[in-house]
């Protein structure tokens, strides 16, 4: 008979519903989206008939029968007997919490998939129709636990109980009856709030009651049901008052503190009869335990139950065979017999000896006792040892050593009862500091001068008397730790701190390196002079001692040449700590002091990451330029320098106005003190007519002169009048070191270095000159953030500042390689730190958002076949040679091979005549790279843009010339061989001038301002980006008013390919070994090279069967594919329609839209 039910409307029925109601009722109801999305056409085809009086079953469509029952029977269709559920049995399970529970279908997928969060332990599947509505849980009340411990019985290695839980009523005031304990954790927690540590007596029940269920394990396992018995024990200690425990009824404590039985020595009590007298009996004697044990377990170690009601382990040192002797009843004997019981068997015993009336048992009285410390010195070496002595009634002393089995000695004729707990505390005192050993302790060194210098006066003030003190003389230490003195020196222009440490009242004195070579070495002490030592002040070098070993250091580094300097204000932010330790008591200390420790806050708030300060300063008048606020923070922080007497580095983004800030600072030196020495400019030879240009326009009042060209002369003589008329003077970087005598010779206000990442290497001819020429205030100017370079960072600042990060060896050890080998943020954190004050920089992004976006393209395309099958050969060619170079002397013993082999490749990527083969120019004559170049330009000079061309090699700039005028191209040239660059300029700059310009990249990279360009076109990329980023912001700089589109043209699936890859990888933080000019080879591996060259098991191909030298000639293709294919990166451009030449050289790719009329 077929019945009736209700069915979900289908909008219920999505996959992710399905899912989650799956979900809840079981985390193995899982099926796959495809078979979810079966189930909603089986419900709405279901039919549901009665198969008995009080059962159904569902009929589905596809023929399949199931009970109207959950996990009646399994089905029979393939998706169950491969997932264990299928659709047939979910559709019964939708259809059954439609009717039982709807508001399930209500509820987020979310909360339904994440419900068995919040259901109870151990609860299983939910019951249908609760979840919505969860039962409160019962209420949790705070509990006790009663403990009954077993009789051991014949058991006496068990440790067995009974553990009931008692439950605070409901209105907190008074306890329940003790109920049986849950065996469940989570039961437990259902119903009560144990604390700590009556869980922790919980679970080391449950795992001891787990032990003994295996009772044969038990028995062969001691050490496990030791430990556990032992924690519980310790467990029961810590839950106090929480846990009532008991033994037969009565209550017992329990207690972590190791027990040991004593032996009781006393007179024996004895009844006389009524009829004797005192004089008719033996003296007699009793010997008994002072206490018994109700019950001992023989674990490991034993747990015993003394009569007192203490639980407590048994100490180790006590044999457990005694327990069974301690119920023993009392001997006695005759007390003259006291001399022999104490040879024979109290010196030996292994356990205390109580005798609380010695004279009473014939002891001998003891006047007196004292601890001794005996120093005795071999050599370096020292020996320490302590005895314990008792001066007995008839004067005599008798010394004992750290024997703890002998609680008594025996005198010749008289018996000495020891006090062991006294003797136990004095070994206590002594092994707080060293081992103590019969025979003594050796200590050298450290151990030795720590144990003289803290152990001997703590002994000492516990009544310790010491013996050979006066005799140490290897190992002799001062009394006191040495005490630190800061002094600042009178001069108000040159920071001078002095530190060094004294003791003796002044009488002994070290210096800071000294005192600072031990600390860093982790040392307590520093030898002195007289061959005594003294300990470090430690307190005072944890606060201090990184920043005086900075200072230690740079005070080497300043004193390196022989000559005598101070540190120099560039110290201050290290030493501003060491101010606030000036004596005092001394006032002239404490002004000089004063002074300096304000500079140091305003150079501590110039490093301030967080914000620092902002300075202050209006510009100079006659100033013929109006400074941005940027620029004019920038002036403010240069003049702050100069009226420090410091150093800088000024490292805005290229295209701030660098030059403009350098300027006003120049203009207001000169206008505020007119005479005096004349500042010297040094800059690339490409931008000297710029910087007279800007200083003619910007700052009309300062006296240029220009020192360039092979008729410049000598310098003008030193007070005749034209030298009185010169401001400022310009020259070149090569002149700077071609007439290094004649700057030498002088002495300048301010030494300019513009884009001084040429002083980089700190051995060049050009930068020893540089630290050479006297200036009061040195400054570079660069667009490079030096902070990324630490190679050139060392050199940078030994020109400005000379000694500020001490000597190069130690650069390298304190920055350099933490930074380098194990990329240490927090070193490199440090670092900046240090820089911050003297370095400033502002990005593009931050200080010139008027600036017009700039936009980078990665322009790829493919050689043609007879270009590619010559870059083919030469990477073959070279393979072996590199590789095996490799293999042979590593990669940096390998490195001029493979600078060779890796220029050798971009030549052929770039055109085959600029490889220095014959046989490779005869080959190839066509270049993929200038012909897509020749096809860019084109398009970008009929939408109105012009272009700069930057490239590495001029010689590639003469093909690309070359191919500009076939195309009737006009075009200018930059490069070393120009001679009349200011015209050169000049003309680019007029808007009717030719709209591309050629550049080399180290001839016109930097310095220079083309913003009448808008495009920049890279034609060979090389490792570092920041050569090419300079060069880039030769374009996009103050005075732009366009977007700048930049393009790099790359050669796919060339070596081009793992120089983009390289690039990336020097964007990141670390990018201290790569020069602006040149490849780190160190930075490449193997992996690198075979990704370039090929691995050497390569299989041989018809490419590599070809050999290099002599070069044949192949018979070209019929047809010829285009030579410069575009290959666009993803996502694709939108190709428009192509067009091409006559010739099929290239084709076409509008790439620059066409300028929109105004």
């Amino acid at each position: 008979m077929e019945l009736s039910f209700q069915r979900p409307p289908a909008e219920r029925l999505s996959v992710p519903r399905l899912r989650a109601l799956l979900a809840w009722m079981s985390p193995r109801a899982r099926l796959p989206t495809a078979v979810l999305e079966r189930i909603p056409e089986l419900i709405e085809g279901a039919r549901l008939a009665a198969t008995s009086q009080r059962e159904a079953a569902f009929a589905f469509a596809d023929n399949t029968r199931l009970s109207a029952r959950l996990g009646s029977e399994p089905c029979r269709c393939p998706t169950h007997r491969e997932h264990r559920f299928c659709e047939h049995r979910a559709a019964v399970a939708v259809l059954i919490l439609w009717r039982r529970a709807p508001e399930l279908f209500d509820l987020p997928d979310w909360q339904l998939e994440l419900d068995y969060l919040i259901r109870p332990a151990g609860s299983g599947a939910p019951e249908l129709g609760v979840t919505t509505n969860k039962a409160a849980a019962p209420e949790r009340r705070a509990c006790r636990f009663l403990v009954e411990l077993f009789p051991t019985g014949g058991y006496a290695q068990g440790f067995d109980m009974d553990v009931r839980l008692i439950r605070a009523n409901k209105r907190g005031d008074g306890w329940l009856k003790p109920v049986k304990l849950p065996r469940e954790r989570a039961r437990l927690l259902e119903r009560t709030r144990p604390s700590a540590a009556l869980l922790r007596v919980f679970d080391l029940h449950a795992s001891l009651d787990e032990l003994r269920k295996l009772d044969g394990f038990a028995r062969k396992a001691p050490k496990l049901r030791s430990r556990l018995a032992h924690d519980l024990l310790a467990a029961f200690a810590d839950a106090d008052e929480e846990l009532l425990l008991s033994y037969d009824g009565d209550p017992v404590r329990a207690s972590t503190q190791p027990w040991q039985p004593q032996l009781q020595v006393a007179p024996a009590t004895i009844e006389l009869p009524e009829d004797s007298s005192d004089e008719a009996l033996e003296r007699r004697l009793e010997i008994r335990w002072r206490e018994g044990l109700r019950d001992s377990w023989r674990l490991e170690p034993a747990i015993v139950l003394t009569r007192g009601g203490e639980l407590r382990p048994l100490d180790v040192e006590v044999p457990q065979h005694l327990l069974d002797r301690l119920d023993s009843p009392a001997i006695e004997l005759p007390i003259a017999s006291f001399e022999g019981l104490a040879r024979s068997i109290l010196s030996l015993a292994p356990i205390p000896i109580e005798i609380p009336q010695p004279s009473a048992v014939g002891a001998t009285a003891v006047a007196r006792r004292e601890p001794r410390l005996v120093l005795e010195e071999r050599g370096e070496v020292l020996r320490v040892s302590g005895k314990l002595a008792y001066e007995l009634v008839d004067g005599r002393v008798l010394e004992f050593g750290p024997d703890g089995r002998a609680p008594l000695h025996l005198g010749e004729d008289l018996t000495l009862v020891r006090d062991l707990a006294w003797e136990q505390r004095r070994w206590s005192e002594l092994g707080a500091h060293v081992r103590v050993h019969a025979s003594g302790t050796e200590l050298v060194q450290e151990e030795a001068w720590a144990f003289l210098i803290d152990a001997v006066p703590s002994l000492r003030a516990r009544a310790w008397v010491v013996f050979g003190e006066a005799r140490v003389q290897g190992n002799r230490v001062l009394p006191d730790a040495l005490g630190p003195r800061v002094r600042v020196g009178p001069s108000t222009d040159w920071f001078e701190l002095e530190v060094d440490f004294a003791a003796e009242g002044g009488q002994t004195r070290v210096d800071a390196p000294a005192v600072i070579a031990s600390w860093l070495a982790g040392e307590r002490f520093v030898r002195l002079p007289d061959a005594r030592v003294a300990a470090l002040p430690s307190d005072w070098l944890e606060r201090h001692g990184a920043a005086l070993a900075e200072l230690v250091e740079l005070q080497r580094g300043a004193n390196a040449d022989g000559e005598e300097r101070g540190l120099g204000a560039h110290a201050l932010p290290l030493a501003a700590a060491l101010l606030d330790e000036i004596d005092g008591d001394d006032d002239e200390q404490r002004g000089r002091a004063r002074s300096w420790k304000e500079r140091a806050r305003a150079l501590a708030k110039l490093g301030d990451e967080a914000g620092g300060t902002t300075l202050e300063r209006e510009p100079p008048e006659g100033l013929q330029a109006e400074l941005r606020p940027y620029q004019r923070e920038g002036f403010a922080w240069l003049c702050f320098l100069r009226d420090q007497g410091l150093g800088g580095c000024l490292a805005d983004d290229m295209g701030l106005g660098k030059t403009v800030q350098t300027l006003a600072l120049l203009l207001d030196t000169h206008a505020r003190t007119p005479g005096g020495p004349p500042s010297l400019v040094v800059c690339p030879t490409s931008v000297l007519h710029t910087w007279r240009e800007q200083a003619e326009r910007f700052c009309p009042q300062l006296r240029v002169h220009l020192h360039h060209g092979p008729r410049r002369g000598a310098l003008p003589p030193e007070g005749g009048d034209l030298l009185g008329g010169v401001d400022l003077i310009l020259t070149s970087y090569a002149l700077l070191r071609q007439d290094a005598e004649q700057w030498q010779a002088r002495r300048f206000r301010h030494l300019v270095f513009d884009e001084a990442q040429a002083l980089k290497n700190p051995d060049s001819q050009l930068a020893k000159v540089a630290r050479s020429v006297r200036a009061a205030h040195p400054l570079a100017l660069s667009g490079t953030p030096m902070e990324n370079h630490l190679g050139e960072l060392w050199s940078l600042f030994e020109v400005l500042m000379p000694g500020f990060f001490g000597s190069r060896k130690r650069f390298r050890r304190r920055w350099v390689e933490p930074i380098e080998k194990r990329e240490d943020a927090a070193t490199l954190a440090r670092l900046r730190q240090r820089v911050r004050p003297f370095m400033l920089r502002r990005l593009k992004r931050e200080v010139a958002s008027e600036l017009p976006p700039k936009q980078v393209q990665v322009l790829r395309c493919r050689l043609d076949a007879g270009q590619r099958e010559l870059y083919e050969r030469v990477r073959h060619t070279y393979r072996a040679t590199v590789l095996g170079a490799v293999d042979d002397r590593g990669v940096r013993g390998a490195t001029l091979h493979i600078l060779e082999a890796l220029t050798r490749l971009r030549q052929a990527c770039c055109h085959p005549a600029l490889l220095p083969f014959p046989e490779a120019q005869a080959m190839v004559a066509r270049s993929a790279k200038i012909e897509l170049l020749v096809l860019l330009l084109r398009e970008a000079i009929a939408g109105g843009h012009r272009s700069l061309v930057f490239s590495q090699w001029p010689s590639f700039l003469d093909h690309v010339s070359a191919a500009l005028d076939e195309q009737t191209v006009a075009h200018l040239r930059l490069d070393g061989s120009t001679r009349d660059r200011g015209a050169v300029l000049d003309r680019w700059q007029d808007p009717a001038g030719p709209p591309v310009f050629l550049i080399s990249t180290k001839a016109g990279g930097v310095g220079l301002d083309l913003t009448a360009a808008d495009h920049v076109f890279h034609l060979d990329p090389w490792w570092n980006p920041a050569a090419e980023d300079q060069a880039t912001d030769r374009a996009h700089r103050i005075g732009q008013d366009r977007p700048v589109m930049v393009y790099k043209l790359v050669a796919a699936d060339t070596v081009e390919d793992k120089i983009l890859e390289l690039q990336a990888r020097k964007r990141k933080l670390f990018q201290a070994t790569v020069d602006t000019d040149r490849l780190e080879v160190a930075e490449l591996d193997r992996a690198d090279l075979e990704a370039v060259f090929g691995r050497a098991d390569d299989e041989p191909s018809a490419v590599d069967a070809l050999s290099f030298a002599p070069f044949v000639a192949h018979d070209a293709p019929a047809k010829r594919p285009p030579s410069a294919e575009f290959v666009p990166l993803s996502p694709p451009r939108p190709s428009p329609e192509a067009s091409h030449d006559a010739g099929d050289l290239a084709e076409v790719v509008p790439l620059f839209p066409a300028d929109e009329p105004s």
